[in-house]
């Protein structure tokens, strides 16, 4: 009851401080930052399955299902378990209740992917663990072509030179590029001849990755400079 009479009192008085705190609100509005994608941080953790040459249907049957049903018994504090399967690459994405310690939650996924690689498929590789946000999904997406330009020298760009400037840019995360083609060697097998050798594709394969070796050997003293070998 007071606040009422004080206000009949001294009106003008009032009316100076209602003026005073509406000029002090416009102000600061003003100069109060803003976020156009604000960092939200959830705790979600995505495991990045591979392996080369596995169609989607022999992806999801024989790796992602196991890998969900395995992270489902064995990690702590899940809220959803999500999975996309792709030809050779299988994600499986954990959301967890707000209050999982991340860290712990990481170790079990971990622990879990590897105990489970013997019931799968031989040559199954541990696969790639990420901790994900709804803050790092890509905001600017960049395609490249070129009229001069092989595809592999446009990948190297990409990938070494054009990569190497925007990382420098405060706050922002780059991934490595996507589709191109990558430097390698094609080797072309006969199959007349692996017949007439009685010789597999894989034993080929083999022979060329026992060979495909890099040791060192020594150095060579050549007057006064050391060149290792």
């Amino acid at each position: 009851m007071w606040i009422v009479l004080f206000a009949l009192r001294y009106k003008y008085t009032i009316g100076v401080i209602t003026i005073i705190i509406l000029l002090f609100g416009i102000m600061s509005s003003k100069r109060m930052s803003t976020d156009i994608l604000p960092r939200v941080d959830t705790p979600e953790i995505t495991l990045v399955w591979s392996y080369g040459g596995l169609n989607a249907a022999d992806m999801a049957s024989k790796i992602t299902s196991f890998s969900e049903i395995a992270t489902l018994n064995n990690v702590d504090d899940l809220l959803e378990v999500r999975s996309e399967t792709f030809n050779g690459v299988a994600l499986v994405k954990l959301k967890f209740q707000p209050y999982v310690d991340i860290d712990t939650a990481m170790s079990q996924a971990t622990g879990v992917s590897q105990t489970i690689l013997r019931r799968m498929p031989a040559g199954t590789t541990p696969p790639l663990i990420v901790r994900t946000s709804p803050s790092s999904v890509p905001i600017v997406q960049l395609v490249m072509s070129s009229d001069s330009m092989t595809n592999g020298q446009l990948f190297d760009y990409s990938r070494l030179t054009l990569r190497a400037q925007l990382q420098s840019i405060p706050g922002m995360r780059i991934s490595l590029p996507y589709g191109g083609a990558s430097r390698q060697v094609m080797v072309d097998l006969d199959p007349d001849a692996l017949n007439a050798f009685s010789i597999t594709a894989s034993e080929v394969s083999a022979a060329v990755s026992r060979q495909n070796l890099t040791l060192p050997s020594g150095i060579i003293r050549e007057g006064g400079r050391e060149l290792p070998i």
